[in-house]
């Protein structure tokens, strides 16, 4: 699946409006993102091997070396972070909906209620992911900042496993 492709399907769901395109432009989207994940791989497995070399010499990393192992060990996060423009959105419908579920705290609930807090619930079910998904990047960002200030020994090691780790693994 290339972008051009990709595109196409982009402008066929918003104008058709269908489960259906949205379906499919999911799986799009999904194979465009593999793509691009293994094109990244080929393109800098040569310098990660080079890297992980040092490493394991005990040789210092570079200023420019350890900012390519940020790109690529918390490259997507970091990005995606930077994109998304919906997280304080979310937060305030996040409350919304806490309020409106709030509400339904009694017993013996009609029939109706039940059925409102149930699409309420199934609304929440599909944002608290959202949430999660951003906080964890965000926090995985921070998290390789904070290691990486001063290498030592043991962060070294985490390093050097996380390289070798990412490198073998199919889902970079």
């Amino acid at each position: 699946m290339n972008l051009k492709e990709v595109l196409v399907k982009l402008e066929k769901a918003l104008s058709g409006m269908t489960y259906e395109d949205f379906f499919r432009l999911s799986w799009s989207l999904g194979d465009l993102k593999d793509s691009i994940r293994e094109t990244l791989q080929k393109e800098t497995k040569s310098k990660i091997e080079s890297i992980i070399s040092k490493l394991k010499n005990n040789q210092n990393l570079t200023s420019e070396e350890l900012k390519f192992v940020e790109m690529w060990v918390v490259g997507d996060a970091s990005y995606y972070v930077d994109a998304e423009n919906n997280f304080s959105d979310w937060l305030k419908e996040f409350e919304r909906l806490k309020q409106l579920i709030a509400g339904f705290d009694r017993e013996n609930l009609t029939k109706e209620e039940t059925l409102k807090l149930y699409g309420i619930i199934q609304d929440m079910t599909m944002l608290v992911p959202l949430i999660s998904n951003f906080i964890e990047k965000k926090e995985r960002v921070k998290m390789f900042k904070t290691t990486t200030e001063v290498l030592d020994p043991l962060e070294r090691k985490t390093l050097l496993g996380i390289l070798e780790t990412k490198l073998k693994s199919p889902d970079f």
